[in-house]
């Protein structure tokens, strides 16, 4: 049995189809994966535009210590099904913060039955925290 030695570009015509085939199914995978990237990035900007939204408005009221509705549970939880795992532990953290800052304990209520902020550099902390995590990709 002897083993007969053939130059790559004989190779390459003999075998032309068969690196055809897997070239085209390295691009149909690499265009799948890119594809899906897009979209996971599209929907988590949709949300994330929302959140940021909010969370400016809301910033800008802390600011004059005025206590605002905030991001609903569902926004939240909409938030992080769209985050990256690497990012999950840290968003829940300044969710967390953020729940805590809006407390009641934090904000008072004056004489017009309004509630205000009693220190609202914790909930403006928070909310700068939150941003962080909300920004487009």
């Amino acid at each position: 049995m002897s083993i007969t030695k053939i130059s790559f570009e004989q190779f390459l015509q003999s075998n032309i189809e068969t690196f055809g085939i897997v070239i085209f199914l390295l691009g149909l995978l690499l265009g799948n994966w890119l594809s899906i990237g897009r979209d996971r990035r599209r929907e988590f900007n949709e949300i994330a535009d929302e959140v940021n939204t909010i969370l400016r408005k809301e910033r800008e009221r802390a600011v004059e210590r005025l206590v605002s509705d905030g991001i609903s549970f569902e926004q939240f939880q909409h938030l992080k099904r769209r985050v990256s795992c690497f990012s999950a532990r840290g968003l829940n953290k300044a969710i967390s913060a953020y729940n805590v800052a809006r407390g009641p304990e934090f904000w008072e209520l004056d004489s017009f039955g309004q509630p205000h902020y009693i220190e609202p550099e914790k909930i403006i902390v928070a909310i700068d925290a939150l941003l962080g995590y909300v920004h487009r990709k």
